[in-house]
């Protein structure tokens, strides 16, 4: 049982990732293999075996790899224009990134941190590696855009994912309208491996797909689990060996945008005639045209945040205050509906958070307050249930919901804000992605909620979830019971 995966909490996307602490720049890692750009004037095929990174005058942090010229493809015959030649530029932010170009495809490590309120690639913001070429005036730019381009990328070696960190890359555009440059649509992929728990859902060890589709900073729409949407790709399992191609295409005069992906590494060529494109979601804008051309819009960045959440028994807040706390033991392990039926006689009950256990010494007789981290699903809490797992088939949930310390007895539990604290009333609906505390309270040699019976010891393994929780009593056949599931 506890072999089983550690529990994921979701987080919030890219666009308002300001405040939020990452994982440290050794524990992220992939290789980027090839960047195809491609419109109707020109197309962009580089695999990264050679480059050279120089730095940007005036901006200390970020440095540059150049795309070669004979990497820039025009039409047979056609001799360029002014316009049509376009120098392509990787930015790479090495304040969060660390990069080699040593080896056969461009290598980053790293971490991501935005800057509040920072929305230049000087700082980052808009990721930790982008690419441009090179103009940053609208009137300039906006020659080369198009209605119908198709871009896309490969990745390799995501030799930093694992069960207990949340892994994500992201690639992107942002296209601009004619007349208007405040009018900004923009559309990104985001690759998250995920295993364990994640918004509420459990994944095996998945690439999931997530896209999003804004304009001008505004949300237009979300695929993404948080809203329960994004694409899993089945057959991969190992991240470390896993080979994946990202395109987004604009047809239909840049009425809609498309999203791909295929696995394998097999086509050498990364246009949509080089086949085994999956069409995984479709995005028709009702509104502004998407215009692509390649000026200071293409996003990568690693992401990365703990998915595992274990609890643990908050000393700063008033009813743990002066009871000699002191934590000897916790853990959060991924636990599906079967694994709570098989072990602990659980049915007609969904978990939406791994299994939390803490073992600690208090004050003997002490009421204490447990504190763990999950992330939101659109539901209010009046739709969840905590349970008490016993493996002796006599489980039981939690009792009364509450939302003060001060009234608060064992067997009680509550949900919080963790970005303020603030208790969440029974029938608000939580927000979906974002991080709440649960609050188990426990009495020291409570009977029923007290695992460890000797004075000044508490051990507690709980689960949160959905569904009217049934409790298959001692010594009952687990096959023998007809689980409808809520």
């Amino acid at each position: 049982m506890f072999a089983r995966v550690l529990t994921a909490s979701c987080l919030l996307w890219m666009a308002i990732l300001a405040g939020t602490a990452w994982a440290g720049s050794s524990e992220l890692q992939y290789s980027m293999k090839r960047f195809y750009y491609g419109d109707a004037k020109r197309t962009v095929d580089y695999d990264f075996s050679s480059g050279t990174q120089n730095p940007i005058g005036g901006v200390d942090n970020v440095d540059q790899i150049a795309v070669p010229e004979s990497a820039i493809i025009y039409p047979e015959g056609q001799t360029p224009s002014e316009t049509d030649k376009i120098n392509f530029v990787f930015n790479v932010n090495h304040t969060h990134f660390t990069l080699s170009t040593s080896a056969a495809s461009l290598v980053l490590s790293g971490t991501f941190d935005t800057p509040a309120g920072c929305y230049s690639y000087g700082c980052s913001a808009a990721g930790g590696m982008e690419y441009t070429n090179g103009i940053f005036n609208m009137a300039t730019a906006q020659p080369l855009a198009e209605t119908a381009f198709f871009h896309s990328v490969r990745l390799a070696e995501f030799k930093a994912f694992s069960s207990e960190k949340y892994n994500a890359f992201t690639y992107g555009f942002q296209g601009n309208n004619l007349t208007d440059a405040e009018t900004c649509p923009q559309a990104r992929i985001t690759a998250k491996w995920i295993k364990g728990f994640y918004c509420g859902r459990l994944f095996t060890g998945q690439l999931v797909l997530e896209t999003a589709i804004y304009n001008n900073y505004s949300l237009l729409r979300q695929f993404t689990v948080a809203n329960g949407g994004g694409y899993a790709i089945e057959g991969l399992t190992d991240p470390t060996t896993a080979v994946v191609d990202l395109a987004i295409e604009a047809t239909d005069g840049g009425a809609t945008v498309n999203f791909y992906y295929r696995v394998g590494g097999g086509a050498t060529a990364m246009d949509k005639a080089s086949g085994d494109w999956v069409l995984y979601d479709s995005y028709a804008n009702t509104g502004t045209a998407f215009y692509g051309y390649p000026v200071n819009k293409g996003l990568m960045s690693l992401t990365a945040s703990d998915l595992a959440y274990p609890p643990d028994v908050p000393t700063d807040i008033s009813i743990n205050s002066g009871k000699g706390v002191s934590v000897s033991a916790s853990s959060s392990v991924s636990a599906s509906a079967d694994d709570l039926k098989g072990d602990y006689r659980v049915v007609n009950f969904e978990p939406v958070s791994g299994e939390k256990r803490i073992a600690y010494s208090c004050t003997p007789g002490s009421l204490t307050a447990i504190r763990s981290s999950f992330s939101g699903l659109a539901v209010a809490p009046s739709g969840l249930t905590v349970v008490k797992l016993k493996s002796n088939g006599v489980s039981t949930p939690f009792k009364t919901y509450r939302t003060s310390f001060d009234a608060a007895t064992s067997g009680d539990w509550a949900i919080a804000d963790a970005s303020t604290g603030n208790f969440i009333a029974s029938g608000q609906t939580l927000t979906a992605g974002k991080e709440y505390y649960l609050y188990l309270f426990i009495a020291d040699n409570d009977a029923v909620y007290d695992l460890n019976q000797a004075s000044g010891l508490i051990e507690d393994p709980a689960v949160l979830g959905t569904g009217s929780p049934s409790f298959l009593g001692r010594g009952a056949p687990v096959m023998l019971l007809l689980d409808n599931r809520q």
